[in-house]
């Protein structure tokens, strides 16, 4: 069933008949690990990856030794003077004085006084003068008004 002309290279054409297929067979043992192969080349640096999380902070040192104190400098320019502050409160009130003399005695000014009305009363625009047309009683000069008239003299 086999080719017989393997020797001179010759392709033989076989005719295989095949049966069903039967179950695969157990996994044999795996085989030795073989020898590592040559370094390969250097390939080209990568991106440089992300910046980590800053860390906690440390403890803080101890203080250390207080400084000799410096020569003091000049005096500086004197400033602007500042805006005068709020008046404070009033103080308590002192004790009345003694009563002074009596002046001389004063001359009595005369009541100055006029009283004007319309009968009947008259209407008035806004804006507009009020006539007053009689005169109910006038008190001395300072004040003056003539009837049917809206001026009033002082």
């Amino acid at each position: 069933m086999g080719c017989t002309d393997n020797f001179n290279l010759r392709p033989c054409i076989q005719r295989v008949v095949y049966g069903e297929r039967g179950a695969t067979g157990a996994t044999g043992p795996t085989g030795a690990v073989g020898p590592t192969g040559p370094r390969g080349i250097r390939g080209t640096t990568g991106a440089t990856g992300a910046t980590g999380a800053t860390g906690v902070t440390g403890v803080t040192g101890a203080t250390g030794v207080t400084g000799a104190t410096g020569v003091t400098g000049p005096t500086g320019v004197t400033g602007v003077t500042g805006a005068t502050g709020a008046t404070g409160p009033t103080g308590v009130t002192g004790a009345t004085g003694a009563t002074g003399a009596t002046g001389p005695a004063g001359e009595a000014q005369p009541a100055e006084a006029i009283s004007a009305f319309s009968l009947p009363s008259a209407p008035v625009a806004d804006g507009g003068q009020i006539v007053f047309d009689r005169n109910y009683m006038q008190q001395g000069q300072a004040l003056t008004h003539a009837q049917n008239l809206s001026l009033i003299h002082i």
